[in-house]
């Protein structure tokens, strides 16, 4: 270093004796620089990092310091931590697109988390964004490699620009891909893309790239140390200019060193011409820096303004009201709906004007962020906390309504030949099946089940291997009891997203359905060694339990359950199960009545209340819950059963025989409901009521239990009667 430092030295002389003369500048081997500078810390779903938006922007920083190849601020893009969303770095990846000309310099840098994601045989990478999903990267969120290099091959092949890509993503966390390598390979995926591009990765395959305060005050290691030696540290030939393998050179002997003091190892990497000139020397710089480092004191990291430069205002000036307006409705998320006063109606008020398209195309893509941006929220939380998300479906929380026409104007926006289009309609189509279950959830309605399906479906077609799909597609042949079928979408949504233990959850409960307790257990464990914490999961295997009658098991995992979230309802009611099928009725008693302050319009807890207290010979609280229960929902079917039958043994036969013909109404292929419909009558001492409605039950059923009929006590009435006795004799013949 004590030639470079004698060498800068003797420029400074040259310059004071040079002053007043005329320099000669250097010819740039490109035309206008632009870059987009992308560093997440702050991750929304996922975990955090320390330095990445540091390293962002002390490189915005470096860009636009007083050098010959000054990049002016309205020519960078700096996103950092919430700014940093995959709708606004998709916006300015447009923007680099749409300005970048021939000749150009465009450089795309990204310091944060990145990951590779195991998807059906294949290896898909991504750098991910602020609010990136924890698992199931296709959901959106999360940049796909392909979208980058389809990016670059627009700015190499159609611009004929030189593209710079610098990538800070291999770093430690624990990310969905984290079991098989993931975080660790992203540079892997990266390798073989991009081509005609120069690329500069902090380390190789398999290594983890490094960050800590002992570099520059709370940097990464590799950043540091790019920017240094981009600044005329890497200067080794003397020429006044870094060039790539100068960059390589000093930077990989730096990180590796430093790395090696900590126990690890970090060798970053470039691909590309290694004559390509990255910057000039800017000699006060690198003068700063090297006393900087004679003090051995770290460099603050600098700050960076990007306030775009003012341009020439427009002639007219009338569009700066609804501008103002379209910003309010973006900050205060008025998307859509109710139209007046929505970012949209104003964006569309916009486009109108004339003279201002630049204006119109920052608002375009602004609003294009924000539609897609609230979707992709929910998401995420149905990943990261899908109890807190089910709580909102369940809610029938009416952002979901919106979601689908969000997407679909974003859609709209960006235009059939973008990357992203089909990607946006598919999750249109998600939210429309989700909306669709709900509501028949709601309605009982078997018709609009194989409606959602179909937009399950169709969302697949347009964006493949996507669990949270499979996932959906199973809950609903969950919910219209098609096991076999439920099981195949489950374990398809598993093995796209292995560490999601939504889909482990429900495939623990398919299984249960089926009374194939054996590989309920094993997946219903897994999910919880997966994801301790997940209240969901300790639910589902106590359940698990209770359906096997193992009370004191399931009573341990419910209690988890609730200690884990009191205000879970689920468990509550499982518990009041367990203490019922225990024999302790006053403890089943309270945890039934939490589960309904917690859920006062579900049906069915009034139902097992009533039932409860009718096994517990308390006739008045049996009556009270079970008209709570028809209150709450007239057509429930259980409450409408349980209550005539609550009647029956208290011997208010018409009150019984109502209910009973309001549930066959229902329910007119449930053929309990004619055998204790004719015991009810022959109590009450209607006697063709009573025989008729046996002869249903024999003629349209099949009923073959004589042995029934004969011996129960609430038919005895009928044994003498000659229409009883043919009746038995025409369909029992054998018993004559």
């Amino acid at each position: 270093m004590q030639m470079l430092k004698l060498k800068v030295l003797s420029g400074i002389l040259f310059l004071t004796y040079t002053i007043g003369f005329a320099q000669i500048q250097p010819i740039k081997p490109f035309g206008t620089v632009r870059a987009v500078v992308v560093g997440v810390s702050d991750y929304a779903e996922i975990s955090d990092l320390t330095f990445a938006h540091r390293d962002a922007e002390a490189f915005a920083a470096f860009l636009q310091s007083e050098t010959a190849w000054k990049v002016l601020p309205e020519h960078i893009q700096l996103l950092t931590n919430e700014e940093a969303t995959m709708g606004k770095f998709v916006k300015a990846l447009k923007w680099l697109t749409t300005e970048t000309q021939p000749k150009d310099r465009a450089i795309i840098y990204f310091s944060g988390h990145g990951d590779v994601e195991e998807s059906v045989g294949s290896r898909l990478g991504y750098l991910l964004l602020h609010s990136s999903p924890p698992v199931d990267y296709p959901i959106g969120g999360a940049c796909p490699i392909e979208y980058l290099d389809a990016i670059i091959a627009t700015l190499t092949n159609d611009k004929q620009a030189e593209v710079i890509l610098i990538t800070d993503a291999c770093r430690s966390g624990k990310l969905a891909g984290s079991e098989t390598g993931g975080p660790k390979l992203i540079n892997s995926a990266m390798i073989d893309r991009f081509n005609n591009t120069v690329k500069i990765m902090s380390c190789e395959p398999e290594q983890f790239s490094l960050e800590g305060t002992e570099w520059g005050g709370g940097r990464g290691l590799f950043s540091y140390h790019l920017v240094n030696g981009l600044t005329g540290m890497a200067d080794e030939d003397e020429n006044d200019y870094i060039e790539l393998f100068e960059i390589e050179d000093y930077v990989k002997k730096q990180v590796r060193t430093a790395a090696r003091k900590h126990g690890k190892m970090q060798i970053p990497l470039t691909r590309g011409s290694q004559e390509t000139r990255l910057s000039k020397v800017d000699e006060p710089s690198l003068v700063a820096l090297l006393a900087s480092e004679a003090n051995q004191s770290s460099p603050a990291v600098a700050t960076v303004s990007l306030t775009k430069a003012p341009q020439a205002m427009p002639r007219d000036t009338a569009y700066l009201l609804l501008l103002r307006q379209f910003e309010k409705a973006l900050a205060e998320q008025h998307l859509m709906y109710p139209e007046e006063g929505s970012a949209l109606s104003y964006y569309q008020a916009l486009e109108k004007h004339t003279d201002i398209e630049a204006i119109k195309k920052e608002a375009k893509g602004s609003l294009i962020a924000a539609l897609q941006d609230e979707a992709q929220v929910a998401l995420n939380t149905y990943l990261q906390t899908p109890g807190k998300e089910l709580a909102n479906r369940w809610a029938k929380d009416n952002r979901y309504d919106y979601y689908p026409d969000y997407l679909n104007k974003a859609a709209e926006l960006v235009g059939q030949e973008d990357y992203f289009f089909q990607d946006l309609q598919a999750r249109a189509d998600y939210f429309k099946g989700v909306n669709l279950r709900l509501k028949a959830e709601g309605q009982k309605d078997e018709n609009l089940l194989q409606q959602a399906i179909q937009l399950q479906q169709k969302s697949l077609q347009r964006q493949p291997n996507t669990a949270h799909v499979f996932n959906e597609l199973g809950y609903i042949y969950f919910t219209l009891n098609q096991q076999q079928a439920a099981i195949r979408n489950f374990q398809q949504a598993h093995e796209l997203a292995p560490t999601w233990v939504l889909p482990l959850s429900n495939l623990a409960a398919s299984y249960s359905q089926l009374k194939q307790y054996e590989e309920a257990e094993i997946a219903a464990k897994l999910a919880i060694t997966r994801d301790t914490n997940l209240v969901l999961s300790q639910n589902n295997l106590g359940r698990i339990y209770l359906d096997q009658g193992k009370y004191e098991e399931a009573k341990l995992l419910f209690f988890k359950a609730i200690q884990l979230d009191a205000n879970y309802p689920i468990p509550y009611y499982n518990l009041g199960k367990t203490y019922f099928g225990l024999g302790e009725y006053d403890q089943a008693e309270a945890n039934y009545l939490k589960y309904a302050e917690l859920e006062p319009a579900d049906a069915f807890v009034y139902n097992a209340l009533g039932y409860l207290y009718q096994i517990w010979d308390k006739p008045l609280e049996a009556e009270a819950m079970y008209r709570k229960c028809l209150e709450v929902d007239p057509t429930n079917r259980f409450g409408l059963y349980n209550f005539a039958f609550f009647y029956l043994k208290q011997t208010n036969y018409d009150k019984a025989i109502s209910l009973f013909q309001t549930y066959k109404a229902l329910e007119p292929q449930d053929q309990d409901v004619y055998y204790d419909m004719a015991c009810a009558h022959a109590l009450n001492g209607d006697h063709s009521a009573a025989i008729a409605s046996l002869r249903i039950l024999l003629e349209q059923f099949d009923y073959k239990n004589l042995e029934q009929i004969s011996n129960d006590t609430d038919l005895d009435s009928l044994r003498e009667l000659p229409e009883y006795q043919a009746l038995i004799r025409a369909f029992f013949p054998e018993k004559n």
